[in-house]
């Protein structure tokens, strides 16, 4: 694999009533909830929580931002997480690129205001003060969708595509795995359905109106609707109900269709209107609320082209506890950066594009006439510095599934795509030895070609490892230099390189540097041209800052002249691969 940096040398000057087409998610400007607000206050600030319960005039106890309440008209202020004060000790949490302490989640809130205010204004003003870490809007989410097909009760062509029969030759999922459904809800009372709902049995054995198991949601027996803010996560759009039944329809009981995953439990989580549009803050919710009450796998089929660090924050916070698996979205465009091969702009989709959430494409409906969104680098590169993928193809387009009322109904999109491969991940949790997040899902993206293959990923054994560049940085920190980042004449130069790993452990990988292909050598001395990275675990990046490359510029060189050298990475017993840089 080769790729080539340049850097010059010296100065750098839903489904709606009736059948409607559901409005389309604009990539360039991502629609919020009007007059919300979303506030991350910092972990030290000490907020009034008896003066913010008030139902008028809640003030928040700091004075710079009870000015701004009063200035904006703040009407009502929610906490968006259940957690109730900062955590006494730091709680680590391990992510694909190593250990991080896991983000506070009790100083966020959201604040309601007059519809008169300016969202923009109020965000700029609340990050101007002290107290405030960010601020940002409450994006809308939409369930991913397309218009219905006729109903196709028999024809579920979605399993064979994915090998689904092989794998249930060795699962079919059991009652441990819980798969956190996102969306608009679920009919939990369908016959293909009622079997597999979960239920939160300190709830439903505990008293009325009672808090039971202490998790901040009253009577929460089947889940939560954060809509109508009470515990009955009913379905009153049908998208929730037919994702449900893609990934866990009870199999095998003689009616209707088959999920995926025959036994798992379902856990509904309502956070989408009957419109099928949602806000950033409750999904957020949700998310921490599945993470913590026993999900194994959460199905986010809905998304926005609005980044949040809200949502960041919970699907990091939930990422130790839960596999998470979320839809690239339905426009049809490339996820960037830059223009797609349609020449429109690409644009991540949000949390499908996260790094460590799976993001499903619909692998039969991507190319010039296709609705899926699509990764036009592949699984295994990246051109964003956060590292944004879709990882995994699943069928979208003419899913038969469960709908309300003892219904079944055919959809398209890569709503579909996503829960097939939850349903499927459902189902090799029970079979799996245990193994790492990131191994697993390197596994499955290393058996993913039209589509996943769920059987192979399971018989699978660990992958090679697949290492791919992802970015240098040059260190001008010696007593001569101007320490601007660039490579500039009579300079002493640091090199690290980063590179990360999408398949299985890779052993003492190396880096070397050499002069490209007729280069002047003269041009520059190579120091130390080997240096040692380390060894890399799946899906998780290092550098070779501790022994860094090192070269010398030439004192006489011409302002803007570009050196070629030639950059090999490798691990023990496996390939090299190269990139080209200019210095």
């Amino acid at each position: 694999m080769t790729r080539a940096l340049v850097i010059t040398l010296g100065l750098v000057s839903f489904l709606l009533a009736g059948g409607e087409v559901p409005p389309q998610l604009d990539p360039y400007n991502p629609q919020y909830e009007p007059g919300v607000v979303l506030v991350k206050f910092k972990d030290t600030v000490q907020l009034d929580h008896n003066a913010l319960a008030r139902t008028t005039n809640p003030v928040f106890g700091v004075s710079s931002v009870d000015l701004l309440n009063l200035e904006f008209e703040i009407q009502e202020v929610h906490k968006v997480f259940s957690q109730p004060a900062k955590r006494s000790v730091a709680k680590m949490v391990q992510m694909p690129d190593g250990y991080i302490e896991a983000p506070n989640l009790h100083n966020i809130y959201k604040l309601s205001f007059s519809g008169n205010a300016s969202v923009e204004l109020m965000i700029q003003a609340f990050e101007e003060d002290p107290n405030v870490e960010y601020a940002e809007p409450d994006y809308l989410f939409r369930a991913m969708e397309t218009i219905p097909d006729d109903p196709m009760y028999s024809q579920q062509w979605h399993h064979a595509a994915v090998n689904a029969p092989a794998l249930w030759d060795s699962t079919t999922g059991d009652t441990s795995q819980i798969i956190g459904i996102i969306d608009t809800g679920v009919d939990w009372d369908h016959p293909d359905l009622a079997e597999n709902i979960w239920i939160n049995w300190a709830e439903y054995h505990g008293a009325d109106g009672v808090d039971d198991d202490g998790n901040g949601y009253v009577d929460d027996i089947r889940g939560w609707d954060w809509i109508s803010d009470d515990n009955d996560p009913n379905d009153d759009n049908s998208h929730g109900t037919h994702v449900a039944g893609i990934a866990a329809g009870v199999g095998n009981n003689g009616i209707g269709i088959t999920g995926v995953s025959w036994s798992s439990k379902i856990m509904s989580l309502k956070v989408l209107q009957s419109t099928g549009f949602g806000n950033r803050s409750d999904i957020a919710s949700a998310v921490e609320y599945a993470g913590s009450n026993g999900a194994t796998v959460m199905n986010l089929s809905l998304g926005s082209y609005g980044h949040s660090q809200v949502m960041e924050n919970a699907l990091a916070v939930a990422y130790n506890t839960t596999i998470e698996v979320a839809a690239a979205g339905n426009s049809g465009l490339c996820i960037g950066p830059g223009p797609c091969p349609d020449m429109r702009f690409g644009s991540p989709m949000y949390p499908g594009a996260f790094s460590w959430v799976l993001g499903v494409q619909a692998g039969d409906a991507m190319g010039p006439m296709g609705f899926s969104n699509y990764d036009q680098d592949g699984p295994q590169e990246s051109g964003y510095i956060e590292g944004y993928n879709y990882e995994i193809k699943a069928p979208g387009a003419g899913i038969n599934s469960t709908f309300p009322n003892g219904g079944y109904h055919s959809l398209n999109g890569t709503s579909m795509a996503s829960p097939i491969v939850a349903g499927g991940i459902a189902n090799i949790l029970v079979y799996e030895e245990p193994i790492s997040t990131e191994l697993f899902r390197a596994k499955l993206i290393n058996n993913t070609g039209t589509h996943v293959d769920l059987y192979e990923t399971l018989i699978a054994s660990e992958p090679d490892p697949i290492l791919s560049y992802v970015s240098h940085t040059i260190v001008d920190t010696c007593e001569t230099c101007d320490n601007d980042g660039r490579a500039d004449a009579g300079e002493t130069i640091e090199l690290w390189f980063t590179v990360k790993n999408y398949g299985g452990y890779a052993d003492s990988v190396t880096v070397s540097t050499y002069f490209a292909d007729f280069e002047d050598t003269t041009s520059a001395q190579i120091q130390t041209g080997q240096a040692y990275i380390g060894d890399v675990s799946s899906y998780s990046q290092l550098s070779n800052e501790l022994d860094p490359i090192v070269l010398f510029i030439s004192d006489n060189i011409a302002n803007n002249r570009q050196i070629g050298f030639d950059v090999f990475m490798s691990d023990r017993g496996n390939e090299s691969f190269s990139t080209g840089i200019v210095l």
